[in-house]
Formats: C-alpha cells, structure tokens, sequence
C-alpha cells in the first residue's frame, strides 16, 4: 500500500474520532502524571507526621478530622484483602527494595519510611494510583462541563491541562491524598449537575463525603443549576437528600472515631487575619516542581487570578455567576475559620470556576476562534 493512500486511510472520518480520542488520552495523562508528580514531590504521603501519615490513615489512628477522610483508605485496604497471600508474599519483597540509584526511595521511585514496610508496601502503591487515576479522569469531566457550557473545544481541552499544572502551585501549605481526589468528585459533582443528570448526585455523595466532609459544602454551591427555578421541588429534594446523606455519613465517622486525638475542626481565624493583614505575605515563595517559584498566596497569583476574571467571567451567563457567587460566599468564610494561613487547596470549591474561568480566557485571547461563549441558559430551552 502506498503512504498516500495510507495516510488518505487514516485521516478519513471513520478514524479521525479515534485518533483524537488517543491524543486527547495521552495529554491528559501526561498532565495529570505531572501534577501529580508535582504533589508527591512536595508532600508524599505525609511521611514523618504521625498524626496524619499513610499509616495511621489506612490503620485508623490518625487525628481527628484528617482520619475522617476514608475513601482512599477503605479502597487501599479493600484491594490489598483481594490479594491472595502467595501474590502478596511474592510482590512485596520486590517493591519494597531501595533504589541502586537513590536510597531514600524505592525501586518505585516512593518515599521511603512507609513505602517500603511490609505490611504497608502494597496498600500504599494502590493509594498512589487510586489518587493518580482519580485525578487524571477529573479533567475529563472538565473538559464535558467546559464544552456542555459553551467553550470552543480548543478551550475545553486546554484547560484542565492548565489547572492540573497549577495544581500543585495551589498545595503550597499542605497537601493530603485526599485532595486528589476530591477533585474528582467536585469535577464530577459539577458536571453532574449542569448536565441535569442531578439523581446521580446522591449516589456520588455517600464516596464523595467518605473522602472528606467538606462535599457536604459544596453541595450547596451546586444550587444554582440542581435548583432549576423557584417550582423546582424535585432539584430541591434531590439537594436536600444529598446534603442529609453527606451529614449522616460524617456523624458515622464522627461517632467511629470519637477516641482518636485531636478534633472535629482546626480553628485558623486568628492566625488568618495576622497573616492576610500583614503585606509581606504577598511576596512568598514556594517549591514546585523542583523550583523555586510564587506561591499560592501570593501577588503574582492575584495578578493572574484578576487576569482570568476580568476576561474569563465575561463568558458567563447568570446561572454561571450565581453559582460563582454562592460558591464564594461559602468557601471564603469556611476559608477564613478552618485553613491554616496561605493553605490555598482549602479553596478548592471554587476548582470548577477556576476552570471556566481558564477557559473563558482562553477563548477571550484567541482571535480565531470562539470569541463569544454561548449565553444559553439550557434549563430554560
């Protein structure tokens, strides 16, 4: 077969959906696999800190409200119980080796200290891909909610490429694997709800909040498009439902973990207002990706945020502002009382806005293509 008959093949119709399908796989994982590379590099699995490290996580002795985050934990050990003990003998001295070429990780490349224990070596490894792959299927759901409501596909897909690679930019005072994937779920939850598929919202909510409590929060912010209008009793008992399945899925842990130390909220309001006063926290730096750089809280990252609000929120339609402004009036406050100083991933309700807003500005920039996003409010057709 000659080449030009060849490329005439695979350029045709019938295989340009798939090939796209395969570019679009591969940049997605390569995105994620960077940001996430990013988070571990910085924080790992919280080695060290026996309060709030993988295995007093998986073993149930973290502080209270960290070990109330269980999802990741009860997949970890549910799969390592599905693994027979032949196989589990036999993977685990293999896994747990050191690196020939760097001995404070594994032959993995994990940290070490937790990673390469015996009873913890595989729960571990399942963790890590579960946070992995949560996180790379949540930029799927972002691109659908970024095309559902009106971006250019161009728009669409470069978008959660740029908030995974700023991802880690946002864990600057802390990250936890939870926080992977909690941006599965509010990237889910979001689509979900401006698809109008709002039933499958209770079914996400019950993993949602076993992965931490706070989805019970952001549930409300999801109001504007659950709630369609005023008569809209249906969207009210659907919301209302999840946040009573939320609320009673945290008392159950709350009453399971009642003996651990610790206590059911950090309070950060003080600590807060000394450091948002003081000008000097504008100019602080972090590590990410192995460089010096800005952090989450700083001028550089206010300059950028106005940039993307002054050209992405234009694209906005009202059902889009409403919810940016529900979702600020709750996270800011929860922000203010609950995060220690600078702990931007603490307002991680406003992700899904972080990403329209990406891009709005993307299609604001672009002479090209998709100046105008739609101003359809698709519950009203």
């Amino acid at each position: 077969m000659r080449f030009q008959d060849l490329k005439s093949k695979f350029m045709s119709s019938h295989w340009r959906p798939a090939m796209r399908l395969i570019l679009l796989v591969v940049l997605y994982f390569l995105a994620a696999a960077a940001s996430f590379n990013g988070f571990y590099e910085k924080w790992g699995f919280r080695e060290g800190f026996r309060w709030i490290s993988f295995s007093a996580m998986v073993d149930g002795s973290a502080n209270r409200p960290f070990v109330y985050r269980q999802l990741g934990p009860i997949l970890a050990n549910s799969l390592d119980r599905i693994v027979s003990k032949p196989i589990h003998d036999k993977l685990t001295p293999i896994i747990i080796r050191p690196s020939s070429g760097n001995p404070s990780v594994t032959i993995m490349r994990l940290r070490r200290g937790e990673s390469d224990k015996p009873v913890y070596a595989l729960r571990y490894i399942f963790l890590y891909y579960i946070c992995f792959c949560t996180l790379f299927f949540s930029l799927f759901f972002m691109r659908a909610f970024c095309r559902h409501l009106g971006a250019s596909k161009t728009a669409a897909t470069a978008a959660p490429v740029v908030f995974a690679l700023t991802l880690p930019v946002l864990l600057a005072e802390g990250g936890y694997f939870y926080d992977m994937i909690e941006v599965f779920f509010f990237a889910a939850a979001f689509y979900i709800s401006v698809r109008n598929n709002r039933w499958w919202l209770i079914l996400l909510t019950v993993p949602a909040s076993l992965n931490k409590e706070s989805f019970l929060f952001f549930l409300i912010t999801l109001a504007p498009f659950v709630i369609h209008n005023r008569r809209d009793w249906r969207g009210v008992i659907i919301l209302c439902n999840s946040i009573v399945i939320s609320g009673l899925v945290y008392l159950l842990n709350k009453a399971r973990f009642a003996q651990n130390a610790g206590g059911s909220v950090d309070f950060h309001l003080f600590e807060n207002l000394k450091f948002y006063i003081n000008p000097v926290s504008l100019f602080r730096v972090d590590r990410t990706y192995g460089l010096i750089m800005f952090a989450g809280y700083s001028l550089i990252s206010l300059v950028l945020i106005s940039i993307l609000i002054c050209i992405g929120a234009q694209r906005f339609n009202f059902r889009l502002r409403l919810y940016a402004a529900t979702a600020i009036c709750i996270n800011m406050p929860l922000y203010f009382l609950f995060a220690a100083p600078g702990e931007t991933r603490n307002l991680s309700f406003l992700y899904p806005m972080l990403v329209l807003l990406i891009a709005g500005t993307i299609d604001g920039v672009n002479t090209t293509n998709g100046l105008n996003w739609e101003k359809i409010d698709r519950f009203t057709e």
